[in-house]
């Protein structure tokens, strides 16, 4: 099972820097939506053995055996010697142990989340549409039947905009995505890049919805909207360091 887990976190590591080559070379004619989709393909390689999919090579048995004989009888000394098989023991077991106990924490946080998020809505009169106590900037709530969280003290101009933007994240199952993803990176907590690879599909998550909100928009609504976005990151990040 560890074996396969290295894999595929070997897979979706590779994926990345692919995808981010790509990116990077293809900047300016990506949409926020297409570089949301690409992250989305990183995530897959690390649950998709992509390995098995691809075509088998042939090649010369007789010369790869020659060539490799050697090294392939060192390996299997040194996998042989006890003390190598202990420390690969050691070293799953540790693996278990630490993701088992960020599977505990990852069930105790969502459970207090969605008890404080239950204590706190209030109905705005609007079809799973709420405001919240718990939280000040807007979000999506749920996977079964997902709610929006908007902040109570928000204008009907604003909210309308604010209600766009999560609509678009609802309608994409977007915080089904969140969790899935959240799971991935308990089960692959010893790959740095998969941070990366979170942080990155969650940013894409968010401006291309942005991009969807604003297409229709003018410069000075494109603006306006810019100001309104920046506002909910204050607040939120206003809320965070008060936790």
């Amino acid at each position: 099972l560890t074996k396969g887990i290295l894999q595929l976190s070997f897979n979706g590591t590779l994926m990345y820097l692919v995808v981010m080559v790509l990116t990077r070379c293809l900047k300016r004619h990506l949409s926020e939506k297409i570089k949301y989709i690409l992250m989305g393909v990183v995530v897959l390689a690390f649950v998709i053995p992509i390995h098995i999919l691809m075509p088998p090579i042939h090649v010369n048995t007789e010369v790869v055996r020659s060539t490799f004989e050697p090294i392939m009888t060192l390996r299997a000394t040194v996998v042989n010697h006890g003390d190598k098989v202990a420390s690969v023991n050691t070293l799953a077991f540790i693996y278990s142990v630490a993701t088992l106990l960020f599977i505990v924490i990852y069930i105790l946080r969502y459970w207090m989340f969605n008890k404080r998020m239950d204590q706190s809505l209030v109905a705005t009169g609007e079809s799973n549409v709420y405001n919240s106590t718990y939280v000040r900037g807007p979000l999506t709530y749920g996977i079964r039947n997902p709610k929006i969280i908007i902040p109570n003290d928000i204008g009907d101009a604003d909210k309308r905009l604010v209600l766009h933007h999560e609509f678009i994240h609802v309608q994409r199952h977007d915080a089904l995505i969140k969790q899935i993803v959240l799971i991935l990176h308990i089960i692959h907590w010893f790959n740095p890049v998969f941070f990366l690879i979170k942080s990155a599909l969650f940013y894409y998550m968010e401006t291309s919805c942005d991009e969807l909100v604003t297409k229709d928009m003018d410069q000075t609504e494109r603006r306006n909207y810019g100001l309104l976005i920046i506002a909910m990151l204050e607040r939120r990040s206003h809320q965070n360091s008060r936790h």
